[in-house]
């Protein structure tokens, strides 16, 4: 068992020589890829961070300024050879990432590039939920001097104690049976286009 220990210690070594003597080298043989967040979602004007991660080894690895990276449109979103993204006009493209070291394996993130936004509301600026119930939050934003809405695209989130037992998708905020005991104040916020919006939630029993 020993002996056999030692040989697989000297392949390993001898692998990891081979690709550069680095223990940071990638592996081409077993190693997965990924590209973090999986989509992106940005406003015109503004830059968002992608980051290239290989597994490899059981370990994970940056290697997002080691491979390369196209916009399927660079007129809607362009990025550098560091995964940088930037928002140049509203719609949809797809970032590419392709790793040289890891047999050419590639990953497509879509990309979402929204208007920016001079203004953005809520509503009801206020709710009060009974636990075991759902609420429907609209979200406005004033664009290019019309009023549209963006409820499905805008991104929802809460400010609560109350965890897994309060859920919010797409405006639509969900409590659970029993979530609370006495009456409890939560936060809906909204964000699209660089702006934010937010409202107090009153959950009874």
């Amino acid at each position: 068992m020993r002996c056999a220990f030692f040989a697989l210690c000297l392949l390993l070594t001898s692998v990891l020589i081979g690709c550069g003597g680095s223990t940071n080298a990638i592996n081409s043989q077993g190693t997965s890829l990924s590209v973090n967040p999986a989509t992106a979602s940005l406003t015109v004007g503004d830059a968002l961070q992608l980051q290239a991660v290989a597994y490899s080894f059981a370990t994970n690895q940056n290697i997002t300024p080691q491979g390369s990276w196209s916009s399927s449109d660079a007129g809607i979103v362009k990025v550098n050879s560091n995964g940088l993204l930037l928002g140049i006009t509203p719609g949809y493209a797809t970032v590419t990432f392709v790793c040289s070291s890891c047999q050419y394996q590639s990953v497509d993130v879509p990309v979402t590039v929204n208007p920016k936004a001079s203004s953005l509301n809520i509503s009801p600026i206020s709710a009060n939920i009974n636990s075991g119930s759902s609420f429907q939050f609209t979200a406005a934003g004033v664009i290019d001097g019309n009023q549209q809405d963006v409820t499905n695209l805008a991104v929802w989130s809460l400010d609560n104690s109350l965890g897994g037992s309060a859920s919010i998708v797409g405006g639509l905020l969900t409590i659970d049976t029993g979530a609370v005991m006495m009456q409890t104040i939560i936060q809906v916020t909204v964000s699209y286009g660089g702006l934010k919006a937010s409202a107090p939630v009153f959950v009874n029993p």
